[in-house]
């Protein structure tokens, strides 16, 4: 016999097609109705006087949020249920094709060509393995909506979030893996500039001979061109060699853009290590050795300040995207665990923890990278860089991976966001007892 259990009770893709758009729908009426309620209750602002007004008027602060949270709640559960209704009816194809199959295999039957029956029981054993590949489709469709059903919070990450994904580690390090390749080199250039001919190269009367035969104004140490009836001085800008400038060739000491795939020499271990120091020693080449006259950044060449500059810009807006991910993280769970918060304490809370969560990442992903740089001088040569770029970047990308709240950086930022908000109340705390003396000695 043939097991179809697996194929029993599927639900309905159309219905369920049909409840998720029922549920988006909910979502955005209820939003629409809590907004058109708190538009018609400011009304009231112009007309009620009371000691208690503000708190009055302030009835929907807490509430319109909420009823945001609720309309992107459903569009979540919808999208995850409307998903699922796709994918069901996509395995409902194959499901009707089996079954028809099924309802044609007939029992065993022996005949001349399978006396004993052996190949229909092959061909049973094959039917059941397509049935029961097929029923753990459906079941992982089923797990996949339930997962996303209980990951629905209510938080839409929209852009920001899409780019501050667990992969935002990966973009800070290919940033400063680009950086970390480029350097400077210093080479002497033979360049050409155009200068002022000399004075004593101008063309001038030649030496009559003795001081005697000099005319006055060449006794007195002018040279003198004639033109015509004119005598013109070689200091005159009127002289036709005034302003000339001749070609000097000079050599200068610049700085170049260059790649450099050796990793650099660790003072440190170099310093601190025999065994790294006999490695360097052994193969030099192997490693680079940093010139130790540096350019001034007016010297550095224009393609390695883009490099540097743009790799730092790029570095701050990924941490600038996480921050602002994990405000609107934070702020939609405070509207969940906290609705009486006010508006302006929920903000300086929300980014209060970002910020803490943000410092924590990006020291996770720096030390991710020094750790990967520390392989690659270990190792040295080009190929030590590459498994350097790659360990630190797998260090980075690891730290992310896991499901919502559950990876490396997720429990690190939650641990130091408690230890913060220790450290916070330690202090409160100590600032009170000071306080407390001070009114016992000196009095309030």
């Amino acid at each position: 016999m043939l097991d179809v259990s697996g194929l029993q009770n599927w639900v309905d893709a159309e219905a369920t097609r049909t409840g998720a758009d029922a549920l988006r729908t909910a979502g955005g009426a209820f939003r629409e109705a809590v907004e058109n309620q708190e538009t018609a209750w400011a009304g009231i602002s112009g007309c009620y006087e009371a000691p208690e007004r503000e708190d009055i008027l302030a009835v929907f602060r807490n509430i319109t949020p909420h009823s945001e949270l609720v309309e992107s709640a459903s569009t979540q559960a919808a999208s995850a249920l409307t998903d699922f209704a796709d994918q069901v009816a996509a395995l409902n194809i194959l499901r009707k094709d089996l079954l028809a199959r099924v309802a044609a295999f007939g029992p065993p039957a022996c005949t001349p060509e399978d006396p004993d029956g052996s190949i229909q029981d092959i061909q049973r054993l094959l039917l059941q393995t397509e049935i029961d590949r097929l029923a753990r489709s459906y079941q992982e469709a089923e797990e996949t909506c339930a997962a996303a059903l209980n990951n629905v919070t209510g938080h839409n990450p929209g852009l920001v979030g899409a780019l501050a994904g667990p992969n935002v580690g990966l973009v800070a390090a290919a940033a400063d893996n680009v950086m970390g390749v480029h350097t400077f080199q210093r080479v002497t250039v033979v360049n050409a500039r155009e200068v002022p001919m000399p004075v004593l190269e101008r063309r001038f009367t030649p030496l009559l001979g003795s001081y005697d035969q000099l005319t006055g104004p060449e006794q007195l140490g002018y040279r003198w061109l004639r033109e015509g009836d004119q005598w013109i001085s070689v200091h005159s800008p009127l002289h036709p060699d005034a302003g000339i400038t001749r070609r000097q060739w000079f050599t200068q000491e610049v700085y170049r853009t260059v790649r450099e795939w050796r990793p650099e020499v660790s003072r440190n271990m170099y310093n601190r290590s025999e065994w790294y120091r006999t490695r360097v020693d052994a193969r030099p080449d192997r490693w680079h050795v940093p010139d130790a006259q540096k350019p001034s950044w007016t010297e550095t060449p224009g393609s390695l300040k883009g490099i540097k500059v743009g790799g730092a810009v790029l570095t701050t807006a990924m941490a600038g995207l996480t921050f602002a991910d994990n405000r609107a993280e934070n702020h939609n769970q405070l509207l969940r665990e906290n609705p009486e918060m006010s508006d302006a304490d929920r903000e300086f809370r929300a980014n209060e923890m970002a910020a803490v969560q943000t410092a924590t990442s990006v020291g996770i992903d720096l030390g991710a990278g020094a750790a990967g740089a520390a392989i690659g001088t270990v190792i040295g040569g080009p190929v030590g860089t590459v498994i350097g770029f790659g360990v630190g970047m797998g260090i980075s990308w690891l730290t992310d991976a896991g499901s919502d709240g559950n990876s490396f950086k997720d429990k690190a930022s939650e641990f130091t966001v408690d230890l913060y908000d220790s450290a916070k109340d330690a202090v409160s705390g100590g600032f009170e007892a000071a306080g407390e003396v001070w009114d016992k000695l000196w009095g309030k």
